[in-house]
């Protein structure tokens, strides 16, 4: 009897051996294009070729003596560099060691754009005693001697501290065009010393404040009365002023120019960007995930019934790539958000800014400095430097960037009005891999082989932790936290393992009770034993049980 219960359970064993394994989960195809085919135009809005990341810096240009060598080496570690409206006369200035700033940025960089930026809303910003700054007096000058300010109802000027508001009027947009055209011809080594230009600000400066009050067109009546006009009605009023000076310039010069472009349309923030189509160079300055103007989160001041859905990195994802599709080139600028570390920060937001085809600027405020960050300059071997010839490391992307979890498009989602803080974010580029996780949630992804982290052992305050350089098939995200990997020789994916998300709380997390899980990646099945020894092994294993049973 028991040679026959042995017998039967062999059988068993041998028979089960042979039905087809059920199937795992099918990898998820994500949306890559062949090397060679990647997004049209990507990098090429100066004409220099620039390749991803693309990093760009703020400089602030009101301070002559940072016009030295060591300075202008750090600026070097950019793409390009922005504000530097004051920069050609620092010359008339003895606090600058270095008088032809522009010259030694491009004998250092021979790919850095310049991009000259001037504040166009708070007169005066600085005083007029300095040779250095003829630009600021000048715009100064133009505005007090014409009145261009904005007033109340009653007739007071507005003014923050010391400085007075300027009114975007149609004559101060004319003269402004027609100032910065000047400017435009200025020669630097025999080419134009600008490559674009930027305002700050074009709509109302840096959130709502005293505009509430602002009776722009001066005949005697508040503009905010809820009756006639709405906070972003009034922006409307201003930004179509600088939307007529961004075309004369763009017209004249064939060179990009915008301003603080990123806000809502004027019925919400689902609803088109204003400037959209206005200008031909986006700026965002809170950058990926700041609530910053005002009016993008709460446009009509407490009034009119709209709700703010609380996806500030949605909101600012879909309006870069609204101006993206629009064929608008763009620079993101972080903003003033807190974070655990800085490595942390400057990651996350070159992260996020790689799922667009713009420019980023990884730091806060206008003090570049010759590291930008663990993943910004990468040489052949994986390690970060501070070289300008290792910019652009990780090449072009190699198709859109896309959910981890369905392979669902970010412009899909976003045209399904899905909320895209909810989800994982991935893109491909030639040489690299950047995810973001806006969630907030502590997220596992598992990687398709091929992928290794950036050796940040050689940068000063590097993010050794994360950025070790080694290969990796699984990499821990933290909320606002961000993953740029270098690809290894062998052919690009185009699958991702299958997703069976496991988030783990995290003490940096917000909880929010509207984040649904969101899935990461699993890693791919290891390899097994062929079915052949698979039974050998348990006719082994059934043996030793019948001996037992004799």
């Amino acid at each position: 009897m028991r040679r026959v219960l042995a017998g039967l359970i062999v059988f068993a064993l041998l028979a089960a051996s042979c039905v087809a394994p059920t199937p795992g989960p099918a990898p998820i195809s994500v949306p890559v294009a062949p090397v060679g085919r990647a997004t049209a135009g990507f990098g090429d809005v100066f004409g220099l070729g620039h390749t991803a990341p693309l990093i760009m810096t703020t400089d602030g240009d009101y301070n002559a003596a940072e016009a030295n060598a060591s300075h202008i080496r750090d600026v070097a570690s950019y793409y390009g560099v922005l504000w530097m409206f004051n920069w050609l006369d620092y010359d008339k200035s003895p606090l600058a060691t270095v008088k032809n700033p522009i010259d030694l940025l491009r004998s250092l960089n021979p790919k850095a754009v310049v991009i000259g930026g001037t504040h166009t809303y708070l007169i005066p910003w600085s005083g007029c005693s300095n040779p250095a700054f003829p630009q600021t007096c000048a715009i100064y000058g133009a505005v007090d001697g014409n009145d261009w300010y904005v007033y109340d109802a009653a007739g007071k000027r507005l003014k923050t501290g010391t400085g007075s508001w300027i009114n975007w009027t149609q004559g101060y947009a004319s003269w402004l065009a027609d100032f910065v055209i000047g400017q435009a011809a200025r020669q630097c080594g025999g080419v134009p010393c600008y490559n674009g230009f930027y305002v700050e600000s074009e709509d109302i400066p840096h959130g709502i404040g005293s505009f509430f009050s602002a009776d722009l067109d001066r005949d005697g009546k508040q503009d905010m009365d809820p009756a006639r006009l709405t906070k972003c009605q009034l922006d409307a009023v201003q930004m179509d002023g600088y939307a007529a000076f961004a075309r004369s310039v763009n017209e004249a010069t064939g060179l990009p120019v915008g301003g603080e472009s990123f806000g809502p349309g004027l019925a919400g923030a689902g609803s088109p960007n204003y400037l959209l189509g206005k200008e031909t160079l986006y700026f965002d300055g809170a950058f990926p995930n700041g609530a910053w103007p005002d009016c993008t989160t709460d446009p009509y001041g407490g009034r009119g019934g709209y709700t703010y859905l609380g996806d500030a990195w949605g909101l600012h994802m879909a309006s870069a790539l609204a101006f993206q599709g629009a064929g608008t080139p763009g620079v993101l600028l972080r903003g003033d958000m807190a974070f655990p570390t800085e490595n942390q920060a400057r990651r996350f937001t070159l992260a996020t800014g790689m799922m667009t085809d713009m420019y980023t600027v990884p730091h806060i405020g206008q003090n570049p400095d010759r590291w930008p960050c663990d993943e910004c300059l990468v040489n052949a071997a994986g390690r970060s430097t501070d070289s300008p010839a290792d910019l652009g490391w990780a090449g072009r992307p190699q198709g859109d960037p896309f959910r981890l979890r369905d392979g669902v498009t970010m412009a899909q989602a976003i045209a399904r009005g899905e909320r895209l803080a909810d989800d994982v974010w991935g893109r491909f580029y030639t040489n690299g891999f950047a995810l973001t996780n806006p969630t907030s949630a502590m997220v596992t992804v598992n990687l398709p082989e091929g992928y290794a982290a950036v050796d940040a052992t050689s940068r000063p305050g590097g993010d050794t932790a994360v950025n070790n350089g080694r290969p990796v098939r699984s990499v821990s995200i933290a909320p606002n936290d961000g993953r740029i990997l270098r690809r290894l020789p062998g052919p690009l994916p185009t699958t991702i393992p299958p997703v069976t998300l496991t988030p783990r709380p995290s003490p940096t997390a917000t909880a929010r009770p509207t984040v649904t899980p969101t899935p990461t990646l699993t890693p791919s099945p290891t390899p097994t034993l062929t079915d052949l020894e698979q039974v050998k092994k348990r006719v082994s294993a059934l043996e030793t049980v019948v001996a037992g049973l004799k």
